[in-house]
């Protein structure tokens, strides 16, 4: 045993020596690669020391120029500031400075429209006592029974006083006694707006005592900004004489009115008559020994007479109904271009007779709110007379202008022989002696132009008459188009 442990041993201390060496070389060559790591590191940390010493003072430097900056953009931001709170105390300052504007703005708007009311309500003043003092009747206004305006006529009224006898007393001592209390009544019921006005039969005393008969209207009415009554005075007397020199003025006219009428129908009727009676007993008694073109001349000018005296007697009724207030009144939305050609095709023949140029420029969507009667009576007379009044050759338009939506003008231009200023200024007075003859003879009462303008007016509208002698005419009115245009 002893013996193979000892060779045992020998191969082992063989085997360690072996080792030993072995792992000495490999130890050595760790070493070596140790070392050599070793010191790779430390060129690495060196390296790297001077690397994080160069990048320090990189750093260092990009602080201290941030630092710097800093402190720059530091001094600039306290500029800032310090200019923001100039700025903001001006910004303040510039508020509050137009606030005070504003302010004295709106004072001065105030002020002014302040003023201007005050203006208006003085001017209001002055045209209301300017319209009391020349409204031709004796006006007081009272305040609580108390006189406060007096106008100059009520002094003539009441003769001897002056505006300080009246003005500051009791309206009702200038009244009788007897009337007194019913006059009071009515003022209690006006001042109360029971009553908004009301008249009454009254006697008033004069300061000589003289009575006299009046006749008081009262009225409920604000007189410096108080609540007041107006009283209107007007002599009984005084009364009827205006009355019966209204009646009079009236009874002129009908009697004017009457006298034309009478006057055409003597004149201009029985002309025509007359003549249309002496053809008819040529052809009667002669028929049979006139030649044929004889005959149709006498025909045509029985047919012409016809018409002419036709076209009076319509005027003539029309004329009577309007002056007599019995004509009726329809109207309704119409066609114009219809109705103009309506009237031209009745009138055709007298165009053709003339060898006339006649044109009608009226577009076919053009209505207007009319009484087709009185616009038809309207477009025959005016277009008729155009027709009269233009020699051979001529021309006559019928067009139409558009003033509104509300409104359109009819125009009726002729190139006939005109008018002087002095014809044209009384073709509208009835009583005129303003007739002449047309280009061909053709007699003229100035009656349809009286009814065309007493139709046009009655439409609310306007005629009106341009001409030049020798030269032209141009009868224009104006139309409605809607049925409160015609209320207007």
């Amino acid at each position: 045993m002893k013996n193979g442990g000892g060779k045992m041993k020998n191969k082992e201390e063989i085997m360690s020596a072996g080792r030993s060496e072995s792992d000495k070389i490999k130890d050595d060559l760790k070493l070596k690669i140790l070392v050599a790591d070793i010191e790779r590191l430390s060129d690495l940390l060196q390296e790297t020391e001077q690397e994080l010493v160069v990048s320090n003072a990189e750093l260092r430097l990009q602080a201290a120029e941030r630092l710097k900056q800093s402190g720059e953009l530091l001094q600039i931001n306290k500029q800032l500031i310090a200019q923001t709170e100039i700025d903001l105390k001006r910004t303040i300052e510039l508020k509050a400075t137009r606030e005070t504007l504003e302010l004295q703005q709106d004072k001065i708007r105030y002020m002014t429209v302040l003023k201007a009311k005050n203006l208006a309500i003085k001017i209001k003043e002055l045209k209301f006592h300017e319209l009391l003092e020349n409204i031709g009747f004796a006006i007081l206004i009272h305040h609580r029974g108390v006189i406060t305006y007096v106008n100059n006529y009520a002094l003539e009224v009441f003769h001897g006083l002056q505006v300080n006898d009246l003005k500051g007393n009791l309206i009702s001592s200038l009244f009788h006694g007897d009337d007194k209390q019913a006059l009071q009544q009515q003022f209690n019921q006006v001042a109360t707006a029971t009553l908004v006005t009301n008249t009454i039969d009254v006697r008033c005393v004069r300061l000589s005592g003289e009575i006299f008969d009046v006749e008081v209207v009262n009225s409920f009415t604000i007189y410096k900004n108080k609540p007041a009554i107006i009283t209107r005075l007007v002599e009984t007397a005084d009364r009827k004489l205006r009355w019966l020199a209204d009646k009079s003025e009236e009874v002129n006219k009908l009697i004017a009115a009457r006298d034309k009428f009478f006057a055409i129908i003597a004149h201009d009727l029985r002309g025509p008559l007359g003549g249309f009676m002496a053809l008819t007993e040529i052809l009667a008694d002669s028929a049979y020994e006139l030649p044929e073109d004889e005959k149709k001349k006498m025909i045509l000018e029985m047919s012409l007479a016809a018409r002419n005296t036709f076209e009076l007697l319509e005027s003539l009724l029309e004329w009577a109904k309007m002056d007599l207030n019995q004509g009726e009144f329809n109207p309704s939305f119409i066609n114009v271009q219809s109705l103009c050609v309506s009237a031209f095709t009745i009138l055709e023949e007298c165009v053709k007779a003339k060898s006339l140029e006649f044109k009608i420029d009226i577009p076919a969507d053009i209505k207007v709110y009319a009484d087709q009667n009185m616009l038809q009576s309207i477009f025959r007379n005016l277009i008729s007379n155009a027709i009269k009044f233009t020699p051979e050759y001529g021309k006559v338009s019928v067009y139409c202008k558009s003033i509104n939506h509300n409104k359109i003008e009819i125009l009726i231009e002729d190139t006939g022989i005109g008018m002087s200023d002095q014809l044209r200024d009384n073709l509208f007075i009835l009583t005129s002696k303003s007739r002449r003859l047309g280009t061909n003879g053709e007699k003229s009462t100035g009656l349809g132009l009286q009814l065309c303008k007493q139709f046009i007016e009655k439409h609310g509208g306007e005629f009106k008459v341009k001409s030049i002698e020798n030269q032209g005419s141009i009868f224009s009115f104006t139309l409605p188009r809607t049925p409160s245009a015609l209320k207007q």
